[in-house]
């Protein structure tokens, strides 16, 4: 059995997989969301600013929540609760026969499980240092 470590992950490698990621699952599935809302992009420019908003709003959101974390003491904690609150909301939506479709495409995808695998790795580098 080898004990040898897994090669570093390069920075470069890492803004590969999270650009793979982020094309392959965020963009279709925020897409999926505005067309749920009744919006729909009619250029790619439309389509990329509505995702630029979408990212300055979630960045903006766990700010906020870095901030409350903070107030009260724990970032686990509140995390913890958040996570709760949105799976209470999601869990229909994800039993739903056509999420579940994707989600079985997603993790049978090759390309996704090389960048999560990536993703993963270089996250575990920089947590142990």
């Amino acid at each position: 059995m080898s004990t040898a470590a897994a090669p570093a992950v390069t920075e470069a490698q890492f803004q590969a997989a999270q650009n793979h990621l982020y094309h392959a699952i965020h963009v279709p599935v925020f897409m999926h969301k505005l067309a749920q809302a009744g919006i729909q992009p009619r250029t790619e420019q439309e389509a990329a600013e509505f995702l630029a908003m979408g990212d300055f709003l979630l960045a903006r959101d766990q700010e906020q929540q870095a901030k409350q974390a903070a107030a009260q003491g724990s970032l686990v904690n509140l995390a913890f609760r958040g996570l709760g609150l949105a799976a209470a909301e999601q869990g229909e939506a994800l039993s739903h026969p056509a999420v579940q479709v994707k989600l079985a495409e997603w993790a049978n995808d090759q390309h996704i499980k090389a960048a999560a695998a990536v993703f993963g790795q270089y996250i575990h580098q920089h947590s142990a240092s």
